[in-house]
């Protein structure tokens, strides 16, 4: 079955209101008679030819907030994924304060989209040396 594009949607809407008749609007456009009654439905029911939202998870992130986590993560002085992520909600780039693998794992998609691969450490950093072992 082939997808029925915005532009023909409407003209078969636009057909249908001319002639008033679903057989002759159906011949007209190549289209099947369940076709126009389905569009003229939803546009009698809600006033547009327009596909309806799909379902789904939308993006957590989108570039603009991962480029900002990717130079937060990148900067010495700002801490771990979680104060980014916090960062980040206090800007409002994100609309909830997110999970720091989250937010690291849409920086590292990023940096490795750009040619610039980065490495996520977890766990906690190594101890440093003290003066009087040094």
């Amino acid at each position: 079955m082939v997808p029925i594009t915005i532009q023909l949607r409407g003209a078969v809407v636009a057909t249908f209101i001319r002639c008033k008749s679903i057989k002759t609007t159906a011949h007209i456009h190549n289209v099947s008679e369940i076709t126009v009654r389905q569009w003229v439905q939803r546009f009698k029911a809600i006033g547009s030819v327009l596909s309806r939202p799909k379902g789904g998870s939308q993006p957590s992130m989108f570039t603009h907030a991962s480029s900002v986590a990717m130079e937060l993560l990148l900067s010495p002085d700002f801490g771990d994924a979680s104060c980014v992520a916090k960062e980040l909600h206090a800007l409002g780039l994100t609309s909830t304060a997110l999970h720091r693998i989250t937010v690291a794992r849409h920086a590292k998609m990023l940096a490795k989209s750009q040619g610039t691969p980065i490495k996520v450490f977890t766990g906690r950093p190594q101890q440093m040396l003290s003066k009087s072992t040094n």
